[in-house]
């Protein structure tokens, strides 16, 4: 999944992520979270590493069952094979994805 834009948040902005079922992941360390509201009301969660302040993943109340991991973060990000974008019409001009994964939400 790419997020070329999230409407409510700039520090997301160019998020490469892979969207996850929380049942299928388990977590190790620490992660620090950032809240905001979205665009809907809902509240979402920026997942940190405390240490560095690196991005690794966010989630939101509106999709609990989802978990958005920063592809960055992998041993291999280069096995990334992302399937689709949203908030493509956000996106800034000098990012695009490839076209035939566009939404245009």
């Amino acid at each position: 999944m790419l997020l070329p834009a999230l409407p409510a948040d700039d520090r997301w902005r160019s998020f490469v992520g892979i969207a996850l079922n929380v049942a299928d992941v388990e977590l190790a360390g620490e992660i620090k979270y950032y809240e905001q509201t979205s665009d809907a009301g809902f509240k979402t969660y920026s997942g940190f590493c405390p240490t560095c302040g690196s991005p690794v993943l966010s989630k939101t109340e509106r999709f609990q069952d989802r978990l958005y991991l920063h592809a960055a973060t992998l041993d291999d990000p280069s096995v990334f094979d992302p399937s689709f974008t949203v908030f493509e019409k956000s996106a800034q001009p000098w990012d695009h994805a490839d076209l035939k994964l566009r939404d245009d939400t």
